[in-house]
């Protein structure tokens, strides 16, 4: 953002807050603290998720692995997709030409 748009904003915030007085004031730190609420949350649960991401970047040139979900909403839903990958799997079409891991995971319990 440029200078002149955020001091802009400024200066529009604040002579909303002159003209509002008080009432104003409060509903604008109201505001921001509604917006600021996610940070400490966000700030925590960032490095969790950050962190295995950098770590999968990172092994890929020696290992690629690849995410995937399953379809389990019924014992039908669950074969056919696994049949398929499967059947390709033995065709050669998820080859990588790397070492590979495939992992899975379920959509709903089965």
């Amino acid at each position: 953002m440029t200078p002149e748009p955020l001091t802009a904003f400024w200066h529009r915030q604040w002579r909303l807050i002159r003209a509002g007085g008080w009432p104003v004031c409060k509903s604008k730190a109201r505001q921001l603290l509604k917006r600021l609420r996610p940070l400490p949350i966000l700030i925590v649960t960032a490095p969790i998720f950050v962190i295995p991401v950098i770590v999968i970047r990172l092994i890929r040139p020696w290992i690629l692995l690849r995410f995937g979900w399953l379809e389990s909403e019924g014992i039908g839903h669950f074969s056919r997709p696994v049949e398929i990958y499967l059947s390709e799997a033995d065709l050669g079409l998820h080859d990588p030409g790397q070492a590979g891991l495939d992992i899975w995971y379920l959509n709903k319990i089965v």
